[in-house]
């Protein structure tokens, strides 16, 4: 069922993560013999050479060791090199997380109307890198409570500033969409940003499929705004909103030309698509596009990112419940398609396929899990953790503009032309973790 398709999709998903602890895990049971090792010797009388003894703790610090740093004539110097390593990298992260002084957004919001584009672009980059370049954690989550305190972007509708964000998406300057769009993507990207552009999410939405349409080509202000839909599709009262303002038409009219498509809105236009198709109203409005659409999933079906693969299954595996769609996909010979496909893929994937060309032969009705998707509406949790790094700081275009190295830039600008009266006195209060049971009927989660 659809959980069994979700496990394999986490599965997935967490492999890199799995190999990398692995690689930790070996490396830390080396280091644990070695030193077992070294006990068991000094118990038998053997002397410990201090070769052996600075290998030993620079294996343990990660820190070459300066000849002589270590004397085993003298008791807990080695110790105390590790120890004074731990607090040195203490201190280190301590730097690296200060806090931010805080800044006159009256005057932000004054000069994101009235500067020239030039000026806009290198403004509306400096508040992004503010939030982008921020350490996670603490110091992000002051950032972001920060801009949603001030609201930044003019999610208040009654507010004069909700006209200048809309007008700077929608400007004749290329460069003004593209950084606007960036930094309402940047903002989408954690879970309270994605809560503060909620708050008026049918006029936004509106005006985000708006840029889609309108923008020429897979320009990078259509990108950004299409990882800031698809981050937002994490809502299900947004991905209704979405659906019935014709996201899917859009997105499968992107996808007829996958070609002229980057790697960037390849992969966000596929999770969007798998998010809205897992919904029954977005199977519904995929009935009577069931021919074209079957056709884009199955050019994508063998793409090289293992990511879009997946969304490509989940997406299949979705719209297969629906009859009519099972009827059109088994017109096209599908099953035995995927069968030869399952020959050469990854066993996750391999599983995948294997669910799907199950599907493909049920005749099972969708009655039931349509009406799970429709219960969830009432349900409007988040489900994903705040990634550690954001992605919407990549190809930035803004170096055509030819800077100088005097011109103020990110925070040096923030800095120079809009610090506030005093540092930012706000407190961050930690979220207390909150318990979940996990059970085998688990809400399948949207990516």
């Amino acid at each position: 069922s659809k959980r069994i398709f979700e496990a394999d999709e986490r599965d997935l998903k967490s492999f890199d993560r799995l190999a990398k602890l692995q690689g930790e895990y070996q490396n830390l049971l080396a280091i644990s013999v070695e030193l077992l090792s070294a006990l068991e010797d000094a118990l038998s009388g053997k002397m410990m050479t201090p070769d052996r003894l600075e290998s030993l703790v620079a294996r343990v610090t990660g820190h070459s060791i300066e000849p002589k740093q270590i004397d085993v004539s003298r008791p807990k110097t080695a110790t105390g090199f590790m120890m004074a390593s731990i607090q040195a990298a203490g201190m280190q992260a301590l730097k690296d997380a200060p806090l931010l002084p805080s800044i006159n957004y009256d005057k932000i919001k004054s000069d994101l109307k009235r500067l020239s584009e030039r000026e806009r672009v290198t403004l509306l980059q400096a508040l992004r890198w503010r939030l982008t370049k921020s350490v996670a954690g603490e110091q992000r989550d002051a950032v972001i409570s920060s801009y949603i305190e001030h609201d930044l972007l003019g999610c208040d509708k009654n507010s004069s500033h909700n006209d200048t964000m809309s007008s700077n998406l929608r400007s004749k300057a290329e460069l003004v969409r593209e950084y606007t769009a960036r930094l309402y993507n940047a903002v989408a990207s954690l879970s309270k940003g994605r809560t503060y552009l909620c708050s008026q999410h049918v006029d936004l939405l509106a005006l985000l499929n708006e840029v889609l349409v309108t923008e020429k080509g897979d320009s990078p202000a259509r990108q950004n705004v299409l990882g800031c839909v698809q981050k937002l599709s994490l809502s299900r009262k947004l991905q209704t909103v979405m659906i019935e303002q014709g996201m899917i038409e859009w997105l499968l009219s992107a996808l007829r030309d996958q070609d002229s498509l980057s790697e960037y809105s390849l992969h966000y236009a596929a999770a969007l698509l798998m998010n809205l198709c897992l919904r029954s109203s977005g199977k519904r409005r995929c009935v009577a596009l069931a021919g074209e659409i079957l056709k884009i999933l199955l050019e994508l079906i063998e793409h090289d990112d293992l990511e879009i693969r997946s969304y490509v299954n989940g997406t299949l595996y979705s719209l297969l419940g629906e009859a009519s769609i099972r009827e059109e996909a088994s017109a096209m010979g599908m099953a035995a398609y995927l069968e030869g496909l399952m020959t050469s893929s990854e066993p996750g994937l391999a599983s995948q396929l294997e669910y799907i060309v199950q599907q493909l032969a049920s005749d099972k009705s969708n009655d039931e899990d349509d009406a799970l998707s429709e219960d969830e509406d009432e349900e409007d949790e988040e489900i994903e953790e705040d990634p550690e790094e954001l992605d919407v700081d990549v190809d930035e275009s803004i170096d055509s503009l030819g800077f100088d190295g005097d011109e103020l830039t990110g925070e040096r600008l923030l800095c120079e032309n809009y610090l506030g009266i005093m540092t930012s006195s706000f407190s961050v209060t930690k979220p207390k973790k909150k318990m979940v049971p996990r059970h085998f009927d688990e809400n399948l989660i949207a990516f």
